[in-house]
């Protein structure tokens, strides 16, 4: 694990998950797939949030990323907004053929976010497009936003590039996930 976060800086930051929605995020590990694994994790940090009363005061976005056009932005939502943003995840299983990030949607988000914003982004391989996401990530986190990458398996030049911008995990094991993004949130929200 690279970089590290300052216990309670992200009192009210928003969140922002970037999803791989490939194909390959549709493998199942114990009866579920990795992308059902990151439903489940972005539930548990709401949850968590809400335990901590401050998800009613935050606003939560998803970018799902996999082939270039197919690229989609939920929108920054309200924690009474969040059907929208589970109907997405929802809606959109993993089926693309590739893992693009699109620059274009993660600056739109950026643009559109009223605060700093925590990243969660996770991926199960390298990126298509890497030096060109790991560019646009970059800009954004130097902007005053933070940064954690949840590699599913085998680390990749993607995760490298980025590893100096904030924290770096390798899930070994994608059952793993939850917990790991779980204790992300707390050592950022307290």
């Amino acid at each position: 694990v690279d970089g590290d976060f300052q216990k309670g800086v992200g009192n009210l930051m928003d969140v922002l998950f970037i999803i791989d929605k490939s194909l390959s995020m549709s493998e199942k590990i114990l009866g579920k797939s990795k992308y059902e694994l990151l439903e489940e994790s972005i539930a548990g940090v709401v949850k968590y949030l809400k335990n901590k009363k401050k998800a009613y005061h935050q606003n939560f976005g998803v970018i799902l990323f996999g082939e270039w056009e197919k690229n989609s932005f939920s929108g920054w939502k309200s924690y009474y907004e969040l059907d929208s943003v589970f109907k997405l995840l929802y809606i959109n299983r993993p089926k693309d053929s590739a893992t693009y990030l699109n620059p274009e949607i993660l600056n739109i988000a950026e643009k559109e976010a009223k605060d700093n914003f925590l990243i969660i982004m996770a991926t199960d391989g390298e990126l298509h497009n890497s030096e060109e996401a790991a560019s646009s990530l970059i800009k954004v986190i130097n902007k005053g936003n933070y940064f954690s990458l949840f590699q599913i398996g085998e680390s990749f030049g993607f995760s490298n590039m980025l590893k100096r911008y904030g924290q770096i995990f390798t899930v070994e094991k994608s059952d793993d996930l939850a917990g790991c993004i779980l204790k992300t949130i707390k050592s950022v929200y307290g």
